[in-house]
């Protein structure tokens, strides 16, 4: 019984890895032509399961008149749940940069980005032209 307890917990143990954090990073250009103003939300964040995400960085609502904002977003992960060796990355950009739906806030999410755990720098550009991109939402706080 001791013996099989004892293989049980090397087994365990062999699955686990003992891995160090990894920086994740996005950064690019968002363009809104038309001169006027515009808002937007950005969020870097790691896809845990369907509904549930760790939010590595973000860009709080932020308006301006300017055609144009660079942005940088970075910050760590640790690990990413038992027996899950990557990270899977994504960027979501709420925006109100829009000629056809007046009033409206849009949602763009760039295609996930798997990371593994053991990587310890990974970065990206997203550059994104946001006019009229994007499906409609109600607010600025779904993924």
């Amino acid at each position: 019984m001791k013996i099989s307890v004892l293989f049980f917990l090397l087994a365990l143990c062999s699955q686990l890895q003992m891995v160090g954090s990894t920086q994740i990073g996005v950064s690019g250009k968002l363009t809104c032509s038309g001169g006027r103003p515009w808002c937007f939300h950005i969020v870097l964040a790691e896809q845990d399961r369907k509904h549930s995400h760790d939010t590595i960085n973000s860009v709080g609502t932020k308006c301006i008149w300017a055609d144009s904002f660079d942005y940088a977003l970075s910050g760590s992960q640790e690990s990413d749940g038992v027996a899950d060796n990557y990270f899977e990355v994504m960027t979501t950009i709420w925006h109100n940069c829009t000629l056809i739906r007046p009033k409206s806030i849009l949602r763009v999410q760039r295609e996930i980005i798997v990371v593994p755990i053991e990587k310890e720098n990974f970065a990206f550009q997203w550059n994104g032209d946001l006019v009229d991109e994007g499906e409609r939402c109600d607010f600025y706080t779904q993924y």
